[in-house]
């Protein structure tokens, strides 16, 4: 019975300690936009931020793609790496929310949440490894569900979590309509010459900005709720006669 007792009191730093992991693997996201950025300064091809696609910024070859709206020359010799960085993320923040799931109050608001974090990630694996020039249709079509996922997913995880972080619940109710407002908006001008990547990455960079502060909003609460945990688990000390 003593042994018992004492794996039961162990799991809880055990629990504690992959709930900060999962934490810790969102609080990074933004290391995504970090490694797009110095892919787009190292581009050989004419590229604005306010016109050019984030995808061209992780074109593998130097070559024309063909678009609707005319043709656009891409050369991107770091593209590789904002294709390894946006598959790596995708990698963690499916990891992140199993991690984090069991701490998320039970129901279908999870459940959905869930649902959507791992079609993100799988999403993001998708167009890391499918880079625009190497398939336009197939770079599109793992793509373009992010612009509808990745907003549910923040919105929903704001509502699920909303008891355990005031924080986190605002800052996936704001980053979730920044997103699809952004996303709305690059889908009504898709076949515009400009603007279009501005406001891509008003649908797409508050993802990773959100979930970096979900991260860092549920790492403190967590860590809050591990210290107020051993303290009840510590043993009441016998007054001295």
């Amino acid at each position: 019975m003593a042994m018992s007792g004492r794996f039961r009191s162990g799991s809880v730093p055990t629990r504690s300690r992959r709930r900060t992991v999962g934490a810790v693997l969102w609080i990074l996201q933004p290391l995504c936009i970090v490694a797009e950025l110095i892919a787009v300064s190292q581009v050989r091809t004419p590229y604005s931020m306010m016109d050019s696609t984030m995808s061209e910024a992780g074109a593998s070859t130097c070559r024309t793609i063909v678009y609707a709206a005319g043709s656009v020359p891409v050369c991107s010799p770091l593209g590789w790496l904002m294709n390894a960085a946006t598959v790596a993320s995708g990698v963690a923040v499916i990891i992140g929310v199993f991690l984090l799931r069991p701490w998320m109050p039970a129901g279908w608001v999870r459940a959905c949440a869930t649902i959507l974090t791992v079609f993100s990630g799988l999403s993001m694996v998708g167009t890391g490894i499918v880079p625009v020039d190497l398939d336009l249709n197939l770079h599109i079509l793992v793509a373009v569900p992010q612009f509808l996922t990745f907003p549910l997913m923040l919105l929903l995880i704001g509502m699920v979590v909303r008891k355990q972080s005031r924080v986190a619940a605002f800052a996936g109710l704001l980053g979730g309509i920044i997103c699809l407002a952004g996303a709305l908006a690059f889908m009504l001008r898709l076949n515009e010459p400009h603007g279009g990547g501005l406001l891509e990455r008003i649908a797409l960079w508050p993802w990773f900005l959100t979930l970096s502060v979900l991260g860092y909003s549920l790492f403190r609460v967590i860590r809050h709720s591990r210290t107020v945990s051993t303290e009840h688990a510590l043993p009441a000390r016998k007054p001295h006669l």
